[in-house]
C-alpha cells in the first residue's frame, strides 16, 4: 500500500489479513488432518527416522493455503477501500 493510507489503516489491514490467513490455515489443517489415519496422526515429524511426512505435508499445504488467503484478503480489502474512496 502506498502513502495514501494512514498507519492506523495499514495496521488494521494487517490484523484483518492475519486473522483471515490464520483461519484459513486452521481450517485447511483440520481438513488434511481428518484425512489421515490414526497411525499417521501419532507419528512424530522426524526426518532422520523418516516418520511424519504426511503430517508435515499437511502443515506445509495448510500454510500455503493460509498465505494465499492472506494475500487475497489484502487485495480484496484494499480494492474495496479504494472503490469506496473514488465514489465519494
Amino acid at each position: 500500500m502506498s502513502k495514501n493510507f494512514p498507519a492506523g489503516q495499514k495496521l488494521l489491514l494487517l490484523a484483518c489479513c492475519a486473522a483471515i490467513g490464520i483461519a484459513a490455515y486452521l481450517a485447511a489443517f483440520a481438513y488434511f488432518y481428518s484425512g489421515m489415519t490414526p497411525w499417521q496422526r501419532e507419528q512424530p515429524i522426524d526426518f532422520d527416522a523418516q516418520t511424519g511426512s504426511t503430517k508435515f505435508k499437511a502443515h506445509i499445504d495448510a500454510a500455503a493455503i493460509g498465505g494465499t488467503a492472506f494475500c487475497i484478503g489484502a487485495v480484496a480489502i484494499t480494492t474495496v477501500v479504494r472503490l469506496r474512496r473514488t465514489k465519494k
